[in-house]
């Protein structure tokens, strides 16, 4: 091999090491990472022409066909053209998956990957705990250290299962390690971060482990172990117990006409959002639209005059894309999630705990949207996709193998 092409393969995994690991503490220094990450992956030949032939695969296809409705909606759009380009910016994200999938065809720029995150996640609880100790005084609560408690709860929660799922593949202390790391990072979501998605997520990526395994006469005993694990942090965490019962608390006072709190707030955003779909069903009022209406109208007089998003990006897509835009959406989807899922595949399950999360979590906030979560999901879809991209040709992944794997015991 070329000595340059070894010199670049080897600065781009250590460059993609600082992608995962900057992507959980800041997304500046995650922005420098990345622009070096793809002008080192550009430069090896062998990277450009596997990416030339992966604008074949139907998740490439799916990609530009999400990104192409979203460009188009530009154009009947009533949003001013600076609310136009910030968005397109936010979802050029999207673009970067084929090129990371070729990326991640290397076992080993994978696994740093992976432990990079890891590595972010680790650093983010332990920073969370210092006001704890009285070692540095903090006036907000421990989900917003380096992202709001939103990011941080999801990132934990999906931490927890990915810290699982890798310590399957071990014995002895790494194995004991990784583990170790799953329950610290539970235990951050459930008894530190007020964030109440993140317990969603977490809930979300357990019932993943439960039911891939197909065990399914050890339900009801998982069922109970999960009330059990609900009870316990609602005594331990006196945090926990507020924000579920708060949760309780702003969903009763909306229905009895009091709708101004976080929950409240968040559902009249979504009756507003209904309100707009209506004008265009099938194609949507525009990108930007939303965030254009909201400024003119101003629905909520309690919320303020500008809101960028519904707080869903399900509404979010059928506000602005309409019916055709929620259908590529989910679309785009499927075809990142089904390409991997039913190929035999090492990171299956990762795929699996990914797009249950990431669907769920959308239900709570534009996450596709946001910067951070919305990177996330790009880079480890492409992370699971590279795998199954070097593991056969191109015309072998057509056909697809269902795999059975146990992770439960």
């Amino acid at each position: 091999m070329n000595p340059d092409n070894n010199f670049l393969k080897s600065a781009s995994i250590w460059a993609m090491y600082m992608v995962f690991l900057t992507l959980t503490l800041s997304n500046s220094l995650k922005t420098i990472a990345l622009i070096t990450t793809t002008i080192l992956l550009l430069l090896q030949p062998d990277v450009r022409q596997a990416l030339h032939q992966s604008l074949k695969m139907p998740w490439c296809r799916a990609t530009f066909v999400l990104f192409g409705i979203i460009l188009l909606a530009c154009f009947y759009s009533p949003a001013e053209l600076k609310l136009k380009l910030i968005l397109l910016n936010k979802y050029s994200k999207l673009l970067y998956l084929p090129l990371f999938v070729v990326a991640f065809r290397d076992k080993k720029m994978r696994d740093m990957a992976i432990y990079a995150f890891l590595t972010g996640m680790f650093i983010t609880g332990c920073a969370s705990l210092l006001p704890l100790f009285h070692i540095i005084s903090r006036a907000t609560d421990a989900g917003t250290v380096f992202h709001n408690h939103l990011t941080t709860g999801y990132f934990m929660a999906f931490g927890a299962f990915l810290a699982y799922l890798m310590s399957q593949q071990f014995k002895g202390y790494r194995r004991l390690g990784l583990q170790s790391l799953a329950v610290l990072f539970s235990l951050h979501t459930l008894l530190l971060n007020p964030g109440r998605t993140g317990y969603v997520v977490w809930l979300a990526c357990v019932s993943v482990l439960i039911l891939q395994g197909r065990v399914w006469r050890k339900i009801p005993y998982y069922c109970w172990l999960l009330l059990i694990i609900a009870g316990t942090s609602i005594y331990l965490s006196p945090l926990f117990h507020e924000r579920v019962m708060l949760g309780f608390k702003e969903i009763t006072q909306f229905w009895h006409g009091h709708p101004d709190g976080s929950i409240g707030f968040r559902l009249q955003f979504l009756q507003y959002a209904a309100t707009l779909f209506k004008m265009h069903p099938w194609w949507g009022s525009g990108t930007g639209s939303f965030a254009y209406y909201f400024t003119q109208d101003q629905p909520i007089p309690s919320w303020g005059k500008h809101l960028f998003d519904p707080h869903n990006q399900y509404a979010l897509m059928l506000v602005e894309c309409g019916v055709l835009g929620l259908l590529c959406l989910l679309y785009y989807f499927l075809a990142t999630t089904l390409w991997v899922v039913r190929a035999y595949h090492e990171y299956y399950l990762l795929m699996l705990g990914l797009i249950g999360s990431f669907v769920v979590a959308n239900l709570f906030d534009s996450f596709l949207l946001y910067a951070s979560t919305g990177y996330f999901f790009v880079f480890f879809a492409a992370l699971s996709l590279g795998e199954v991209y070097a593991a056969a040709k191109p015309k072998a992944l057509s056909s697809f193998t269902y795999a059975r794997r146990n992770v439960l015991c």
